[in-house]
């Protein structure tokens, strides 16, 4: 007999890839360990779905709605240019381009220039909103009094506007 180690029938291999190979089976187990953590937690994490139900409900909101012919004939009769005054400065308010420009003349300085997309138009009321500002505007269609609003519930005078 020798003094040196005896290989078994089932241990083929040097002693130095036996250890090798618990090692690399060690890391393994702890990256699969480690992923099925991460997986786990965000799973648990804040679902996006009501941000994305919200978004959908103020897309469908923004929507306008079909046209009748006789709707879409009275807009089509309905003034597109107003001007006003606004704490001593001429105001325009246009539609140019499927936006309505609100022009605010300030003397020696720049122009104020304020864009609103249009909510709903009739022959009585003309609802605006600048999603910028959050400001909701109105006014009577055949010109007068325009409030403004930032909340769509309360409003306040602005200033009056007549027909060009």
């Amino acid at each position: 007999m020798t003094d040196g180690p005896q290989e078994t029938a089932g241990d083929s291999r040097p002693k130095f890839l036996s250890g090798v190979t618990g090692i690399v089976g060690g890391v393994t187990a702890l990256v699969v360990a480690v992923a099925g953590l991460l997986t786990a937690y965000k799973g648990l994490g804040p679902s996006e779905k009501p941000a994305k139900a919200e978004q959908q409900v103020e897309a469908a909101a923004s929507v306008p709605r079909p046209q009748t012919e006789a709707e879409a004939q009275a807009q089509a009769n309905l003034p597109t240019s107003y001007t006003g005054t606004w704490e001593g400065n001429a105001v325009t308010l246009a539609w140019q381009n499927g936006l309505w420009v609100e022009t605010t003349d300030q003397g020696d300085q720049p122009a104020v220039v304020l864009k609103y997309e249009q909510l709903a138009r009739t022959d009585r009321m003309t609802n605006v909103i600048n999603r910028d500002d959050n400001l909701y505007v109105r006014w009577p269609s055949g010109g007068g009094a325009v409030e403004k609003s930032e909340d769509g519930i309360n409003w306040s005078h602005y200033y009056d506007v007549e027909t060009n």
